[in-house]
């Protein structure tokens, strides 16, 4: 990407958020990319259907991002997953995806509330986001109310990306070190089965990227300029 074309009109980012989550949960590391990109969130629609979700549902807001023009994915976590799915699907539709602590294969996760819910507290602390990471926290709350949380892990139980990651081109999957969700062997086999796809090792642990962006932001920026 030169400087002419940032001049000219920049690029088009369409980010895709997490479970439950909305752009404004990842304030921080977006508002750091809009000097280089024209960024946009595909948020999918407060009311989710009758029935079982579907790819279709979450892909709708990004081909509403887009409007028809090629342009950049960036997604975490479930959104991670979207977004990959997506280039897939739509390879002609997407210049490159980057995918942050994705989503990629079906697992059970053994959750440790106290300990997460610590963990997120000093990265709050840590990036001066303690005031953000409290708005988000109501935010991913009110979307997840009503049952909506429910539907929404149902579908990301179903996520298995096997037949999807071999068709990827240009996509980069940045594997936090401290990882507590995703278990790390998924990452070790997208690099050894999946070599089309990029897989690398950034620092930081699954919320960096919303409650504590700054190191995760270059490197983002580098892959997207790659």
């Amino acid at each position: 990407m030169s400087v002419e074309d940032v001049t000219q009109s920049k690029p088009v980012l369409v980010f895709v958020p997490g479970l439950a989550a909305d752009g404004s949960v990842y304030a921080p590391f977006l508002r750091a990319l809009r000097k280089d990109f024209d960024v946009r969130s595909a948020d999918h629609p407060l009311a989710l259907p009758d029935g079982d979700l579907t790819w279709d549902f979450f892909f709708d807001p990004i081909d509403r991002a887009l409007q028809g023009t090629p342009g950049y994915l960036v997604g975490h976590s479930m959104g991670g997953a979207i977004a990959l799915k997506y280039a897939a699907d739509h390879p002609r539709r997407v210049r490159k995806v980057v995918a942050v602590a994705p989503i990629l294969f079906p697992f059970k996760r053994h959750r440790h509330r106290i300990r997460e819910s610590l963990r997120n507290a000093v990265l709050a602390i840590r990036g001066w986001n303690l005031p953000h990471a409290i708005r988000s926290l109501r935010a991913i709350r009110a979307r997840a109310s009503g049952g909506r949380g429910r539907k929404l892990y149902d579908f990301v139980h179903t996520i298995d990306l096997s037949d999807d990651l071999p068709r990827l081109r240009n996509a980069t999957i940045l594997f936090p070190k401290r990882e507590e969700i995703v278990p790390q062997e998924h990452a070790d086999r997208v690099s050894t089965r999946f070599p089309n796809v990029s897989v690398k090792q950034v620092p930081g642990s699954h919320h960096n990227v919303a409650l504590s962006p700054q190191r995760l932001v270059n490197t983002v920026r580098k892959e997207l300029d790659g």
